[in-house]
């Protein structure tokens, strides 16, 4: 979940651009986990199962 607020001072352009960034259909694309998260997620790839395996491999 996402939580923001803005001051009445930022310009509007600004909220309009981050607002719609936020909408945006396309993933975003990480190279690596941020710092300190490695242990705390489990990253799943699509088409991938938990032990590394191509969906509807047995």
């Amino acid at each position: 979940m996402w939580c923001t607020t803005f001051s009445s001072s930022v310009p509007h352009d600004l909220v309009a651009i981050f607002a719609s960034s936020l909408a945006s259909p396309y993933p975003v694309q990480r190279s690596c986990l941020p710092a300190g998260v490695q242990g705390r997620l489990t990253v799943v790839q699509p088409g991938v199962d938990r032990q590394g395996r191509a969906s509807g491999a047995e």
